[in-house]
């Protein structure tokens, strides 16, 4: 039995908290409705899912109504249902003859940029969903910070990946990394970047370089992007620098890019007697 709130006479009058704070409330209630399975629909120009076959097998082999609970479908303005979040699931009923409707909980979009808006805020705290998934559905969404990542892509012939092993070509697959810093300072992460595709020759460009490398040029070491200093990067290459941030973090018995850094720092300033750089 559902219940009525009722008005406590001691705080009437007193600000709800949705007013004092301004707490937001953004779309319309959905609707429920029982959907049959081919009649839905996963869009992945935004999603770009890594499906697990065994969750779908998993799902499949042991369906249980009371596990499935309700997929999240949007309604286009041209009456397609697309799912958001319940892929897995819709693939499981999929592989089953006797499933057909499904229960859904519908919602109403207006274009396929607030679709994949609705896709990144229903899955920005599962962990499930790479950032190279939110990177997509960024895209789609006209995130600027995921348009100006892939600008920064595009001009150093580089495409971001989920899997950096999968066939040849110039990939990232630390594209997380990658939107983090163009968030904090977009002009920085472009010239790291495109140190970075030099130091690699064009091959995977990995975080473990990516952030050292930032952190030295946020706190001021610029001189790591001109000069002799970019020279000697480029000549160790990427190999050497990946064994010295290796065995930093070895020696330290800890990570992060305070130490990847320093790695980097002293990686340049081997040999040298003079001009040695410091680690801010």
């Amino acid at each position: 039995m559902l219940y009525a709130a009722k008005e406590n006479s001691s705080t009437a009058g007193v600000m709800s908290k949705i007013e004092r704070y301004k707490w937001k409330a953004t779309g319309k209630v959905g609707t429920h409705m029982l959907i049959h399975k081919t009649d839905l629909t996963i869009d992945l120009s935004y999603q770009r899912e890594n499906v697990s076959e065994k969750k779908v097998l998993d799902i499949s082999r042991n369906w249980d109504w009371r596990l499935f609970g309700a997929l999240s479908v949007v309604m286009r303005p041209d009456g397609a249902f697309c799912v958001y979040d319940g892929g897995h699931r819709l693939r499981a009923a999929e592989n089953r003859d006797d499933i057909g409707d499904l229960p859904c909980m519908v919602f109403e979009i207006s274009d396929l940029k607030d679709e994949a808006n609705v896709f990144i805020g229903a899955n920005t705290l599962k962990t499930s969903v790479s950032p190279y998934q939110k990177y997509h559905a960024a895209i789609c969404a006209k995130d600027p910070i995921a348009l100006a990542v892939k600008s920064i892509l595009s001009d150093c012939n580089y495409e971001a990946t989920a899997n950096c092993g999968a066939g040849p070509g110039r990939k990232t697959k630390a594209i997380g990394t990658l939107m983090n810093q163009t968030r904090y300072d977009a002009y920085s992460a472009r010239l790291v970047f495109e140190l970075c595709s030099e130091i690699t020759d064009g091959s995977v460009i990995q975080g473990t370089l990516l952030r050292p490398l930032f952190f030295l040029v946020v706190n001021g070491v610029t001189d790591i992007l001109s000069g002799i200093d970019r020279k000697k990067l480029v000549t160790l290459g990427s190999e050497v620098l990946d064994l010295a941030i290796s065995r930093e973090k070895h020696l330290q018995g800890l990570g992060g890019e305070r130490v990847e850094a320093k790695a980097i720092i002293g990686a340049l300033n081997k040999g040298r007697k003079t001009r040695k750089l410091k680690l801010p």
